[in-house]
């Protein structure tokens, strides 16, 4: 499995089409997310304007951000008529827009990641955080997403996945 180091090294060649974003999240009051979404690599200065709300972050240094809303599945999202607990309600989705970007001077060995996640409604936040390179996935912090939870901090973990379309 490729690094994300690597999969940033070859888009940045053009040798890939398609990127794909995988997103996991856990929160200590047992709320998780799961998102998948496709990204794109875009050098900078970025002039890149995404139509998809909320846009995402544009970094001034090479980087990759989603080429449109991903889904996010929350876990406590239920269907009218069900109370089992953490059900993943798939008519139930959430979009989000996702940024990454090697640490300080761009260069894809860091071992630290900027990511930026935006979040529209009902949430209408956006979180700026470090991410450490933990094999081929990038592990990282932030702020708990909802608006009144009863944790402080959930962690992130995000893959990326890059396949080759044929011409």
């Amino acid at each position: 499995m490729p690094t994300i180091g690597q999969v940033f090294d070859i888009s940045a060649k053009g040798a890939v089409q398609i990127i794909t974003l995988t997103v996991v999240s856990n929160q200590g009051d047992a709320i998780c997310s799961y998102t998948v979404g496709s990204m794109l690599y875009v050098k900078a200065p970025s002039k890149t304007t995404i139509s998809v709300v909320p846009s995402p972050a544009l970094f001034q240094r090479d980087h990759l951000v989603t080429s449109d809303a991903a889904t996010m599945l929350f876990s406590d999202r239920f269907l009218p008529g069900e109370f089992s607990r953490q059900p993943f309600g798939i008519e139930s989705p959430n979009n989000a827009t996702f940024a990454l970007a090697p640490s300080g001077h761009g260069d894809s060995s860091s071992v630290s990641w900027d990511v930026n996640l935006a979040l529209p409604a009902p949430f209408y936040r956006t979180f700026n955080f470090a991410a450490t390179v933990m094999g081929s996935t990038i592990v990282g912090t932030a702020p708990a997403i909802g608006i009144s939870e009863q944790v402080d901090h959930a962690t992130y973990v995000l893959s990326l996945q890059s396949v080759n379309v044929p011409k």
